[in-house]
């Protein structure tokens, strides 16, 4: 038989559940603080009005784009800030 699970460890004295992943290194991730994210979410949703709802909102409905990407920019710095 062959083993198609590589680098990943059982549980044991480290409890861990049985073949998860063990993360060595990397970009730590933390959740947005709800304030970042409420402000992301109605940007897009404010975008997304304004671009497929046929909604006229001031200067969104003609930077749809540009706001949603600003939506994203701030969840972004949210998840890869800590304490942001």
């Amino acid at each position: 038989m062959v083993k198609l699970v590589t680098g990943l460890r059982r549980a044991g004295a480290s409890g861990l559940h049985p073949l998860m992943a063990v993360r060595r290194a990397g970009l730590p991730l933390t959740a947005p603080s709800v304030p970042l994210f409420a402000i992301a979410v109605v940007l897009a949703v404010l975008a997304a009005l304004a671009q497929y709802g046929g909604m006229s909102i001031p200067f969104i409905s003609a930077h749809a784009f540009d706001t949603l990407a600003v939506a994203f920019a701030v969840l972004t710095v949210g998840v890869l800030a800590r304490g942001a």
